[in-house]
């Protein structure tokens, strides 16, 4: 091996005094085709490499062979999806998933899962469209004085909220209202909205005109003798079942403090007083519920003041003649009546007969339970106190 490695040198060394004797000869003397001054040498053979090499204590290493690649099943365990895109559909779903997608249903965009707040918006479009069309205007609001004193067109009084907007802004801001409102009935259900507009629809409708008849045209002197039409009552009932049923997803600040940081507490305070404001996801919407609500000022605010405390009494069971288990049937809103029903020892079907016994078993035991433990710690401390009297 050392010979071959020392013929390699040697053939090196040659062509490159060639060169330097050829660069001192005269250009016209040069027979660059001559094999004296031919400068490509054909390649020797080098030795072939040994597959181990040596380290420095001429011991053989061992090739560093790859690692062989993990297993469908190991990249699946340690892999931040744990189910594959080809999985089964029909496997059972966990329950962080099942949590997952009930959060994201809630949080779809669109109208999806909404059928009645879908209807409810495409009414309150079409009937102000048909009022302008139709140009029947002058039908839908009130005006105390003359509709009521002295023409006695007290059929107002039951028509001037489904009649529709006579302003399209207010319809305007009314469809966009509804619109963020859907978020009520994904969380409700269908069947459980229709029944709170159904039960809430009495006192929207005739609470106000009620209220500006009686009580606040006599308290302003008859300045107040006008109510806008329109479905503002219910939406802003409805508004209040938004506010204390649905959470907020992310608040953020505005502060009107200046971005240069303060040194210490003392320049902090000589800065002067900053302002700062607290919103959330749902601002925008009581911002549209705000722009609604003034936009026929004084007159929208009596509507949608009403609407918003008929919507807590409702919350609080507080209506009068609104039952806490009455709910619509289910083919009003296009479902099924899912009830379970259970055969009783006498031959009649009882519902939820089961899910009441095993209650009631679940409470005598509950209370068996803290009767014992209450008893056997009574049996603890006159243990203790008999062993320090023998002490």
């Amino acid at each position: 091996m050392g010979d071959q490695i020392d013929s390699v040198i040697a053939a090196e060394t040659l062509v490159s005094t060639q060169r330097v004797h050829a660069s001192h000869l005269p250009l016209q003397l040069l027979d660059l085709q001559s094999p004296q001054f031919n400068t490509t040498t054909t390649p020797l053979p080098l030795p072939k490499r040994e597959s181990r090499t040596l380290n420095a204590t001429n011991t053989p290493i061992t090739p560093i062979t790859n690692p062989q690649p993990k297993s469908s099943k190991t990249l699946l365990e340690h892999s931040p999806n744990p189910h594959p895109p080809n999985a089964n559909p029909n496997q059972p779903i966990p329950k962080e998933n099942k949590k997952q997608t009930q959060r994201a249903k809630m949080h779809t965009s669109g109208l999806t899962n909404t059928p009645l707040t879908k209807t409810l918006l495409i009414y309150t479009l079409a009937s102000s469209i048909a009022l302008s069309i139709l140009d029947i205007k002058h039908f839908a609001p009130i005006h105390v004085s003359p509709h009521f004193w002295p023409y006695g067109q007290f059929w107002r009084a039951l028509l001037w909220q489904v009649a529709g907007f006579t302003n399209s802004t207010e319809a305007l801001f009314a469809a966009m209202l509804v619109y963020h409102l859907r978020v009520v009935e994904r969380a409700w259900g269908a069947r459980k909205l229709a029944t709170f507009l159904l039960t809430t629809l009495p006192y929207t409708t005739l609470l106000p005109p009620l209220l500006l008849t009686i009580l606040l045209r006599p308290l302003s002197l008859t300045k107040l003798n006008y109510l806008p039409s329109g479905p503002t009552a219910s939406i802003f009932a409805l508004l209040a079942q938004y506010h204390l049923s649905i959470p907020h997803t992310f608040r953020y600040r505005i502060s009107t403090s200046s971005s240069k940081p303060a040194d210490d507490d003392a320049t902090a305070q000589s800065t002067g007083k900053s302002l700062t404001l607290l919103f959330s996801d749902k601002s925008t919407t009581y911002l549209v519920a705000a722009q609604l609500a003034l936009s026929q000022f004084p007159g929208m605010v009596l509507p949608a003041v009403v609407g918003w405390f008929v919507g807590l009494a409702w919350r609080m069971e507080m209506l009068p003649g609104v039952g806490a288990r009455w709910r619509v049937p289910a083919w009003v809103v296009g479902e099924k009546e899912r009830t379970r029903r259970v055969v009783g020892s006498s031959g009649g079907e009882e519902r939820y007969e089961d899910l009441r016994r095993r209650l009631e078993g679940e409470a005598a035991a509950a209370a068996a339970e803290a009767t014992g433990s209450s008893s056997s710690a009574g049996q603890g401390s006159g243990i203790g106190l008999r062993q320090g009297r023998r002490v």
